[in-house]
């Protein structure tokens, strides 16, 4: 109800002030604005989270189960990965782990565990029910959130150097 009142007014704003010579552009920009805020978050219940470049790529500080742990995101990785020294911290028994699988890429050749991840809350985006994998010691994967996690998003923006993902 009171986004369809803030609607109304700055719907009324924009009518007097373009009957207003000379105040229209004053007014209509901020009203304009306003007027967006609002159709963006009528009956959305988006969570989003947005961070700037680091470097050559975006990192994010990530709740893996209890841990904080800081992952790259990287949209061309077909994983989400963990460091054998991250899954220690998240509460993994590395030691009793299978590192049978073989990734290739660009760090070159590395075996990983697949297992079951906990719960990934990137600010106030939660993702649930996610197979992962940990890499052995020989690897220099240090912990990517890959294409699970992002095809779960409604949206990933680019722009200005910055990400902006969208549950």
């Amino acid at each position: 109800m009171r986004e369809r009142s803030f609607y109304a007014l700055a719907l009324a704003l924009v009518f007097v002030a373009s009957s207003v010579e000379g105040v229209l552009m004053e007014i209509y920009d901020p009203v304009s604005r306003v007027i967006n805020a609002l159709q963006l978050g009528i009956g959305s219940d988006e969570r989003e989270y947005s961070v700037g470049l680091r470097g050559s790529s975006f990192r994010v500080d990530a709740r893996v189960g209890k841990v904080t742990v800081n992952m790259m995101v990287d949209t061309g990785s077909a994983v989400v990965m963990l460091s054998k020294s991250t899954a220690r911290e998240v509460g993994y028994r590395v030691d009793q782990l299978r590192f049978d699988t073989e990734f290739v890429g660009i760090a070159g050749r590395t075996h990983a565990a697949m297992v079951l991840l906990p719960p990934i809350r990137v600010g106030s985006i939660v993702v649930e029910d996610l197979s992962g994998y940990v890499a052995d010691d020989t690897s220099t994967i240090n912990n990517l959130l890959g294409i699970p996690f992002l095809t779960q998003l409604k949206r990933l923006e680019i722009s200005d150097k910055r990400l902006r993902l969208v549950q």
